[in-house]
């Protein structure tokens, strides 16, 4: 079988769309919980596309980095070393979302990630939001009052303006794809 391909992070955005566009059908209509499933899934693949677009950067850099120090390419592959017993262990080291977006850019692009405007406000509204769906929070009862429409269209924006700014800081060329996501058709 040849091997396929795929663009993740254009493939998850995509997914996060085509949600997006399911969620409006149950808007105000069949009652609250379709609509919930909707904007959940869209918001899950949102940030899930800009998790995976920090990886794929990453890897790109990595894959193009000459004579980079071994630390910096272990933190950009969520990896630790040390010496145990004489022999040199490596672990994974998982980082934050928020750590791969702007410490990542940094390293790959040599640009501070700006966490001064709407473009990291809304990354970090809509972050929030994923959490609270996906990590159990008893503290926030009224979580599904959020679940609406405004709420998978900013997560869909926020997925876009991060990857559109970490293209800015990089100097690289914005794939088409990028700019033809739009959540208001």
């Amino acid at each position: 079988m040849d091997a396929i391909i795929v663009d993740l992070p254009q493939e998850i955005i995509k997914e996060a769309v085509l949600h997006l566009k399911e969620a409006r059908k149950y808007d105000g209509n069949a009652g609250p919980f379709p609509l919930w499933r909707e904007v959940r899934t869209t918001v899950l693949f949102a940030v899930t596309a800009i998790e995976a677009f920090m990886n794929k950067a990453s890897a790109y850099y990595i894959q193009n980095s000459t004579n980079q120090d071994q630390t910096i390419l272990d933190y950009l592959q969520e990896q630790e070393r040390y010496v145990q017993n004489g022999n040199v262990i490596t672990r994974q080291k998982l980082l934050s979302l928020e750590t791969k977006v702007s410490e990542w850019t940094k390293i790959i692009t040599g640009n501070n990630f700006d966490k001064c405007d709407s473009v990291w406000k809304t990354f970090r509204e809509v972050k929030n939001f994923r959490n609270a769906l996906v990590h159990y929070c008893p503290e926030c009862p009224d979580l599904y009052n959020n679940a609406n429409i405004a709420m998978a269209k900013k997560a869909i924006l926020s997925a876009k303006n991060i990857m559109l700014r970490f293209y800015e800081c990089s100097k690289w060329t914005v794939p088409l794809w990028l700019n033809a996501i739009y959540v208001d058709n």
